[in-house]
């Protein structure tokens, strides 16, 4: 049976225009072999938005997976996003994802990795960020709800990406990551995933790359 897609993209009411060209417009595209259906929701806090997302892939028994896809996050390795999801159909797992970096200091990684990960080779990880991460259905149907939830009990914080891994990995899933699936986190910069500014324009000038960032090469004692 060809796999039917819920792509669910939870969003904030807008998105770039780039985005709009190296994503939204290719998922569009029809393809008999990989049928898709764009899932929008604008729902806040994110928990919410990604909670209803899987309530609505359950309650259409032809979907066979979920990909999540936040409307900041564009491929760039490969460049077609739908080559992208093809990649990460082909593993033929409950959950994997692909790479990108985090918005926040010291740029760290979309995941949490075991001791051993390869070049170009699927590795597990013990959590990863829902950017770009596709799902089987039988995950939902297995694993209680909530599915994501979001805890800050002002000691401790979780984010629902990290939580849903939780709950799965208790559930008997396993997590996977395709280190040949690299995205770009985009706002008013490009966060590229070997963690340099691809291009930053604002108000006509071009801000300086931070001098704290380097590159970083994936190598069988993780990521350096």
């Amino acid at each position: 049976m060809n796999p039917y897609i819920a792509v669910g993209i939870p969003h904030k009411q807008e998105v770039t225009v780039k985005w709009v060209e190296r994503m939204l417009l290719p998922l569009h595209q029809f393809n008999p072999q990989m049928r898709k259906t764009l899932i929008f929701n604008g729902n806040y806090p994110i928990d919410l938005a990604r909670n209803q997302i899987a309530e609505g892939i359950l309650s259409e028994p032809s979907f066979t997976h979920l990909l999540f896809v936040d409307s900041d996050n564009i491929t760039t390795s490969p460049p077609d996003v739908n080559e992208a999801i093809s990649r990460l159909l082909k593993h033929d797992i409950p959950i994997v994802c692909g790479l990108y970096r985090l918005k926040t200091p010291n740029y760290p990684f979309s995941i949490a990795f075991s001791p051993y990960a390869a070049n170009d080779r699927l590795f597990e990880i013990t959590g990863c960020g829902m950017g770009f991460c596709l799902i089987k259905r039988e995950v939902f149907e297995k694993v209680p709800r909530p599915w994501f939830e979001y805890k800050d009990d002002g000691v401790e914080l979780v984010g629902e990406d990290v939580y849903f891994c939780e709950k799965a990995r208790a559930s008997g899933y396993k997590v996977f990551a395709d280190p040949t699936i690299l995205l770009s986190h985009i706002g008013t910069f490009a966060l590229n995933f070997n963690g340099t500014f691809d291009y930053i324009v604002r108000h006509g000038a071009k801000a300086q790359q931070p001098q704290d960032v380097s590159v970083v090469k994936l190598t069988k004692d993780g990521f350096q």
